[in-house]
């Protein structure tokens, strides 16, 4: 991974308010909470959820280069899911993506966080 790349995980690892270090998220790819995916320069890590009623694969992270998720990610992470038998995915979006949205996905609302260390 390159220096950008780097910088852009570290960037998007901050934004998640600190929910995951690099160090979690490669020991969770290893015992199989996530999984890795890989497109040129971009990484998709997703987490497979088995709800009642549905089986979902979420993606918590991507860095790299919103062509590549727009043209290679999206289409081969979807089809992977359905073939293990997922019939959505979700994820949470910075709201500059608004202006790109991906082909038949509805925005049904944005993570909003708050700290309640210190009030």
């Amino acid at each position: 991974m390159n220096k950008e790349l780097f910088r852009k995980l570290d960037d998007l690892l901050d934004r998640s308010h600190h929910t995951y270090t690099l160090k979690d998220i490669i020991d969770n790819i290893e015992d199989g909470r996530l999984q890795s995916h890989v497109f040129g320069d971009t990484w998709v890590i997703t987490e497979v959820h088995n709800f009642p009623k549905r089986k979902v694969v979420h993606i918590p992270f991507a860095v790299g280069y919103v062509d590549d998720v727009l043209q290679r990610a999206e289409p081969a992470i979807a089809e992977w899911a359905i073939g293990i038998g997922a019939d959505m995915m979700t994820t949470v979006t910075r709201t500059g993506y608004l202006r790109k949205p991906l082909p038949g996905w509805d925005l049904t609302g944005l993570w909003c966080a708050k700290e309640l260390r210190n009030g």
